[in-house]
């Protein structure tokens, strides 16, 4: 069974600058919004631009039995899965019972991503970086697109690894348990403090280490 991760924070808190020093051949990166990357040598990664399930879905099977040296893969930014299957679809779904069925569709498109992606090899990562929201309380949480798709889909509960991208001054972190104003959470004594740098690569080394410290 694949590992799978969820990275969430703001836009600028350095989630997509985190990827930076995956190793670019072992690293297949899905470009939902083809936007350009935010630090030097992004262009020499294994890049699928598409915000299609059926596209991401086909590339990612392949690389599940035919790339095998691929040990990683990155959705950058997955909110916009959400995001464009709604504004591709809202105006010609109509009003009432159209509409729950755009977002029935929305939430189960994205859900089954996520649940089919955990049958893939076990030694793969499936990193999912995401934009966060704040609600009137505070909390902040992964972004979706409104409160009808909240309650059919909880995304951060749907990883055992969530991780809440911050920025302080010029630095980029990582939160890894939450105070109770987020869903950040790990595993107890997987990282070192509840603050750690956003290099995604040393978090997905200090994973493999604490699930299968024989094997480094």
């Amino acid at each position: 069974m694949a590992r799978q991760i969820l990275v969430y924070g703001r836009s600028g808190s350095g989630k997509t600058t985190s990827v930076r020093n995956l190793p670019k051949k072992e690293t297949f990166l899905i470009n939902v919004n083809k936007k350009e990357l935010p630090f030097r040598g992004g262009e020499k990664f294994i890049t699928l631009n598409s915000d299609n399930y059926d596209t991401i879905q086909k590339q990612i099977g392949k690389v599940d039995k035919e790339q095998l040296g691929i040990r990683y893969i990155v959705v950058d930014d997955s909110q916009y899965l959400l995001v464009n299957q709604f504004m591709k679809n809202h105006s010609t779904q109509g009003k009432g019972s159209a509409v729950f069925e755009l977002y029935n569709n929305i939430g189960d498109s994205f859900w089954s991503l996520i649940f089919k992606n955990q049958t893939l090899r076990k030694d793969l990562t499936i990193i999912y970086l995401h934009h966060a929201e704040v609600d009137e309380t505070g909390f902040i949480k992964p972004k979706t697109i409104g409160k009808m798709l909240d309650e059919k889909v909880d995304i951060a509960g749907m990883f055992t690894i969530v991780l809440l991208a911050v920025r302080e001054g010029n630095n980029n972190f990582f939160i890894t348990q939450n105070d109770g104003t987020s869903q950040a959470k790990s595993p107890m004594d997987m990282f070192k403090g509840t603050k750690i740098p956003n290099d995604l690569y040393s978090v997905c080394q200090i994973i493999e280490e604490f699930y299968n410290p024989q094997l480094l």
